[in-house]
């Protein structure tokens, strides 16, 4: 969950800097919600302090 924590602030971090690249926003927003989807289904079962940079 660590990780899918990283993968959210840079798919944060393509977002806010989409007009400098050539991405797809779709994509990233899908992607952006996905992570996200992730990480609330794994907090609501397992807590907010088992993830590692907040035990």
């Amino acid at each position: 969950m660590n990780k899918r924590m990283g993968i959210l602030f840079h798919l944060l971090y393509l977002k806010v800097f989409s007009n400098e690249l050539e991405i797809n926003q779709d994509l990233v927003n899908s992607e952006i919600q996905e992570t996200i989807s992730i990480l609330r289904n794994y907090i609501l079962e397992n807590g907010f302090k088992q993830l590692y940079p907040f035990k």
